[in-house]
């Protein structure tokens, strides 16, 4: 397990921190890989990283839609991450296909850390709209 702190200052964090954040928890280089393994172990997070800030971004835009319709009781109601990191993992996966990692990101352990990953982060993303959701409106 890696534990990481993300600090923002005076707001939320940004898609791009947010998705960099996730990559790092999903793919690790080795201070050992040298030459052509590090380049397509980068160009591989690079994709990820990419693939995350369209997720992070919806997750974000799907947690200010609900606290929008349903105010203050959005609080009460269970974090959804399921869809968006079943979606993210599917695309994660087919990232890796065609490279040097296409066997470990379909091993099923790997696949299963990926996964929790998801939807630890998104869960997490969408704790932090709770707390600073700029659409707040305290409704009846």
């Amino acid at each position: 397990m890696q534990l990481g702190i993300l600090a923002t200052d005076y707001g939320k964090h940004s898609v791009e921190k947010w998705a960099a954040h996730t990559a790092s928890h999903i793919i690790q280089i080795a201070s050992s890989a040298a030459g052509v393994q590090v380049i397509e172990a980068r160009k591989l997070e690079l994709k990820v990283i990419d693939i995350l800030e369209g997720h992070h971004q919806a997750v974000m835009d799907h947690e200010q839609a609900k606290l929008e319709e349903h105010g203050v009781a959005r609080h009460a109601q269970p974090y959804d991450p399921e869809a968006f990191a079943d979606t993210a993992l599917a695309e994660i996966v087919a990232a890796a296909k065609g490279t040097r990692f296409e066997e470990h990101f379909a091993n099923p352990e790997t696949v299963s850390h990926i996964s929790r990953v998801l939807h630890e982060h998104f869960a997490a993303s969408m704790d932090i709209e709770r707390q600073w959701p700029p659409t707040f409106k305290e409704r009846a």
